[in-house]
């Protein structure tokens, strides 16, 4: 199923867990996802935003948990790869979806699959 020119592919049948991944310029389309998914559906999203007052509201299944990054250096933030390497994430068909730039998307999709054991057919990766 196709979601828009922006939202991309997308599985509304309940896969597994869903990692959602993105900066500021994806969250529209990540907040749009988490709507989507079933409520018994567990999510994990990792944004980046500039500051804590940056953070939109997000919404989604009854379990969600968000992992937020800030890039101002007053936050003393990390990159997006970098909150992965702390996170457990569920092996259990674990399906990510990724938005952000291109070098930083090729990081992690790699990061998925070599640290994390996340099968390439599952990963969705919209880079610019």
């Amino acid at each position: 199923m196709t979601g828009g020119c922006m939202r991309g592919p997308v599985d509304p049948t309940p896969f597994g867990p869903h990692l959602l991944i993105g900066d500021e310029a994806a969250l529209p389309s990540l907040a749009w996802r988490l709507e989507t998914l079933p409520r018994h559906t567990t999510a994990i999203v990792v944004a980046e935003v500039a500051t804590p007052d940056d953070r939109p509201a997000l919404t989604g299944p009854d379990n969600l948990s968000v992992h937020w990054v800030y890039r101002d250096t007053r936050w003393a933030t990390r990159a997006l790869n970098d909150v992965l390497k702390g996170l457990f994430l569920p092996q259990n068909r674990l399906q990510a979806w990724i938005s952000c730039g291109r070098e930083q998307c090729r990081l992690i999709r790699d990061q998925l699959i070599d640290d994390h054991g996340v099968q390439p057919r599952h990963i969705f990766v919209s880079a610019f």
